[in-house]
């Protein structure tokens, strides 16, 4: 068990980092920790949490490497 306090102190540079060690902190020690998934795309390397229902979800974005991924694939299907 972890317990953090977190200290609202926007003044200094640690300050401004604690919102983000706090929800760090809540991602990894929370039970849905499972869903933390990398994206598919061959050039991405970000990590996103899926919250879909099914927990299917592949990319970290549809907007950008879903939609690149699933282009390139349309394209070597049609062979352009």
């Amino acid at each position: 068990r972890y317990r953090v306090d977190v200290r609202s102190d926007a003044d200094s540079p640690e300050g401004l980092l604690w919102p983000v060690a706090d929800a760090l902190v809540k991602l990894i020690t929370d039970e849905k920790f499972e869903y933390v998934r990398q994206c598919e795309a061959h050039n991405c390397i970000l990590l996103f949490h899926d919250l879909s229902k099914s927990h299917r979800r592949r990319w970290c974005s549809m907007a950008t490497c879903g939609n690149r991924m699933k282009v390139a694939a349309f394209r070597n299907r049609k062979g352009v």
